[in-house]
Formats: structure tokens, C-alpha cells, sequence
């Protein structure tokens, strides 16, 4: 048996795959939300939120921690994973969700290239969960520092030079970077909805591949490739 501090780590491959596929399925619900990330207590959380300007103090979000669990759904400060894990019905904590702050009232709108970017990033997580090396999906903004410009590796990344915002102000689009077993990114994923590979490979269109058949493998077929093999 492995040590504690091996099986922590795996306990939260999970977890955090858990957050990612409660917050895409979130924005997917409704597509008023988005996604923020910070660091705080040694680990990154994801934040749902209206998508509001980043400065509305005061805006209702629920909080996704890796090690304490869900934040903002009772009394209690924290909804740990143990409970969510013990659920019958995963969708149920999403629905719980949705009930206290008012979100996703009526139809479940098309899916957008916002939701789809989240729900591929979810998927890859949950997918590569038992993988030696853990994948760790970072926001550009948040966590890559004010000059991201300064990485070298982000040349390996044909077409992002031509989306990055001048240094100093927020990204828009927000774009998310997919580490694995290192320090530079393997895949860069837009909120507009473009992929961007390494070492030469043309931008991908997510929504373009997911319209014809509407199924999240045939765009993770296309994204999945790049990462680096198992050694």
C-alpha cells in the first residue's frame, strides 16, 4: 500500500476532477456562469460566478476546494468531499447548487464555447486521472503570473501570440494551460473556443468538432494526442 502522502495526492486527482466536472456542469446549465480560479490554502480552487466584471464585490459564487470540499451551500463552511462522494446521484450537488442561488431557471441553454472548453478540460482530468503524471489545468490570468509573454514554451504554441492581451490587463479570451509532468504547458485551451497544440500543429476548432456529432470524444480524439506518452 502506498503512503499516506501517495494516497493523498491520488484522493485529490479526484477531487479536483470532481470540481471541474461540478463546475462545468454548472456553466453548462447555464450559460450566465463562468469559472475563475485563485490560490489559497496551498491549493488552486475554482470559483462559479455570474459573469460579471471581475471587480462587482459582492457577486454570489460557491467555491470548489480540493482538500475541504464545497463552499457556500449551508450553514456549515464547508461540504466536504466525503458527502458529495457519498451522493447516489452526482448531479444531485449540482442541483443543490443551482437551488440556493437561483441559477439555471428554464431550458438548458446550447452548448457555448465557453461550457464545451469547460467540459473538455473535465473530461481530461477525470480521464487521466490514473495517469503517473497529473494533468493541472491553470488560468492564464491567475496563476502564470502578470507577464505571461516572459515564457519561452509559449512560442512551441502556433496562433496564442495572437490572442494574448497586452501584458497588465485581464486575457480576453480567458485562456486555460494544461501542464503535465513539467513546467511548460502541452495544450492551451481558449474560452472562444480554439485549442492550441504544440510544436507546429494548427489551432483546433472545439466547436466546429463537437457540432457534427454533438459528443465530447470526438474532440478530445483531437485534443488527447499532444500530451506526452506515459514513460
Amino acid at each position: 500500500m502506498g503512503s499516506p502522502e501517495n494516497r493523498q495526492r491520488l484522493a485529490k486527482r479526484w477531487t479536483v476532477a470532481q470540481s471541474w466536472w461540478i463546475a462545468s456542469e454548472l456553466c453548462r446549465r447555464d450559460s450566465t456562469l463562468r469559472i475563475d480560479q485563485d490560490y489559497a490554502d496551498d491549493a488552486r480552487r475554482l470559483r462559479v460566478s455570474r459573469d460579471l466584471p471581475r471587480d462587482s464585490g459582492g457577486m454570489a459564487h460557491v467555491t470548489l476546494h480540493p482538500a475541504r470540499g464545497v463552499e457556500g451551500l449551508g450553514p456549515a463552511q464547508w461540504t466536504t468531499w466525503p458527502m458529495v462522494f457519498g451522493e447516489d446521484n452526482p448531479h444531485a450537488w449540482v442541483n443543490r447548487i443551482e437551488s440556493k442561488f437561483g441559477w439555471a431557471v428554464g431550458p438548458t441553454p446550447a452548448t457555448t464555447t465557453r461550457s464545451l472548453t469547460y467540459r473538455l478540460i473535465a473530461q481530461i482530468l477525470t480521464s487521466t486521472v490514473n495517469q503517473r503524471h497529473e494533468i493541472h489545468a491553470i488560468s492564464w490570468n491567475s496563476m502564470l503570473g502578470s507577464t505571461p509573454h516572459d515564457s519561452s514554451w509559449l512560442f512551441n504554441f502556433q496562433g496564442v501570440q495572437s490572442v494574448l492581451t497586452p501584458s497588465g490587463r485581464p486575457q480576453v479570451p480567458p485562456l486555460w494551460v494544461l501542464f503535465r509532468g513539467g513546467n511548460e504547458g502541452v495544450i492551451v485551451l481558449s474560452e472562444s473556443g480554439f485549442a492550441y497544440r504544440r510544436d507546429g500543429h494548427k489551432q483546433i476548432d472545439l466547436m466546429a468538432r463537437y457540432t457534427k456529432r454533438r459528443l465530447l470524444d470526438d474532440v478530445l480524439r483531437d485534443l488527447l494526442p499532444p500530451l506526452p506518452k506515459e514513460g
